[in-house]
């Protein structure tokens, strides 16, 4: 599957073309998302667990691992593994949100409905698909 995408950057808008697969990969091929930049390519691989990728960027044929930085890691509880710790992250910050307690920016459910518009649009083959604010 694959699409072409205009995030917001600092300087103006900034096209990607973005790749993503899923069960096994083909020979040569990352089982995850690669999104094409101008400057590289942007690769997550599935690492363990269903929601786990490891993240690297390539450029002139070099692959440069870039890490979790520590300082969002330390955000993470440590109450099991990878997904569980990540699931529960947003759990508290969904039930903190709910109270009106301070809490830190989660993914909601409109992100999901906007998201499953653009991957309708990729499936589909429809073109240029603009998603709602």
């Amino acid at each position: 599957m694959a699409a072409l995408l205009e995030f917001a950057g600092p300087d103006g808008p900034v096209p990607v073309t973005m790749s993503a697969g899923s069960g096994l990969p083909i020979p040569g091929d990352i089982d995850g998302w690669r999104l094409y930049a101008d400057d590289g390519t942007l690769l997550a691989r599935r690492a363990n667990g269903r929601f786990s990728y490891t993240v690297s960027v390539l450029r002139n044929d070099h692959e440069e691992p870039l890490p979790v930085p520590q300082r969002l890691l330390d955000l993470l509880p440590s109450v099991g593994d990878d997904e569980q710790n990540k699931w529960c992250a947003l759990a508290r910050d969904f039930v903190a949100d709910i109270r009106g307690e301070p809490h830190r920016p989660y993914l909601t459910l409109h992100d999901g409905w906007r998201d499953q518009i653009a991957i309708d649009a990729i499936r589909t083959g429809s073109g240029w698909t603009a998603l709602p604010h």
